[in-house]
């Protein structure tokens, strides 16, 4: 039986076309087409041109995953009417692949058309498992690898605060002053307070009253809780006069992405939440597990993409790093 070997070298404006047959020879001359629907209407046209002319029974693609370019190019290949007679099947390759077999192929040029040889000349060889699409998975697992952008600079934002209110007043980190660097009480201190040897001047009863009305009488015994901020505020190094404006908007600035920050993150969460529960295999198998919450299982879920992408369970662990 026949095969056409197509391969796609995906950018992000376009992407270069090598064809080649079973015996390893290139079909025609190489060409480059855009990363856009009308293009590649005429990319199918050619590949129904070439199976008819050299009578192939079937159509390997493959494409190197890059990103986000090849996603909607992807889908758009595997859906395609004109293609279904031939029975499609796309391979997408991990760069680390293509890179050791072009190595294997001896010095050939750095372009992007070699890049295309040689994802074609890697597709004749032992294939991966091809899994076709399920929008399902690809529409949850939008949203928890942006909650995990979110939490990633969640993250980054709170060291950024941390590193100003070192600056402003060292003991404030060094010791639990707080039980959290940002509770309502921590972060309405430097808010409030422009410059903190206000506080440590402060009549210790006017401190505990602040802390009440800030902590909304939360505190068990706020006496023994102001005395800690008093005493370590004290006990700070003076910084120059200049760095008190600068310091202030830059702690307030971190303070405002923060909370915007943590309400898109509640928002999200909130939404995989709804979107896991249509899982409902999944979703009752992994909390089941202890420890194992809503938003945990949706990203686990997402990332999964169903049992039948793996050979075995080792495959499974492999993706998980622990085989």
């Amino acid at each position: 039986m026949d095969k056409l070997f197509m391969c796609l070298d995906v950018s992000l404006k376009d992407y270069k076309v090598c064809l080649m047959i079973g015996e390893g020879n290139r079909i025609g001359k190489r060409f480059a087409l855009k990363n856009n629907v009308d293009s590649s209407q005429v990319l199918f046209d050619r590949i129904v041109e070439t199976v008819w002319k050299i009578k192939a029974e079937k159509v390997f693609i493959g494409y190197e995953s890059t990103s986000v370019y090849g996603w909607h190019l992807q889908y758009f290949l595997a859906d395609a009417p004109k293609l279904a007679p031939f029975s499609p099947t796309l391979i997408c390759f991990n760069p680390a692949v293509i890179e050791s077999h072009k190595k294997s192929l001896g010095d050939l040029p750095k372009n992007d058309h070699m890049d295309a040889f040689a994802i074609a000349d890697r597709l004749r060889g032992r294939l991966p498992i091809s899994i076709s699409a399920d929008f399902r998975y690809l529409a949850l697992q939008r949203l928890t690898r942006h909650r995990f952008h979110i939490v990633e600079c969640i993250v980054r934002k709170k060291d950024c605060y941390l590193s100003n209110l070192f600056l402003k007043c060292r003991g404030l980190c060094q010791t639990d002053v707080f039980s959290n660097n940002f509770g309502a009480v921590a972060t309405g201190l430097p808010e409030s307070m422009e410059h903190f040897e206000q506080v440590a001047d402060m009549p210790l009863d006017e401190l505990v009253a602040w802390l009440v009305e800030k902590g909304r009488e939360h505190f068990d015994n706020p006496v023994e809780t102001a005395i800690k901020p008093h005493a370590t505020l004290k006990s700070s190094y003076l910084i120059h006069a200049s760095m008190y404006h600068t310091l202030n908007l830059a702690l307030l600035s971190c303070f405002e992405n923060l909370k915007s920050l943590e309400k898109q993150n509640k928002a999200i969460e909130k939404y995989i939440r709804d979107q896991v529960k249509f899982f409902e295999r999944e979703y009752l198998c992994l909390t089941s597990v202890k420890g194992i919450g809503e938003v945990i299982t949706g990203g686990l879920i997402a990332e999964i993409a169903g049992n039948s992408r793996f050979e075995d369970d080792n495959a499974l662990a492999k993706l998980a790093s622990i085989y």
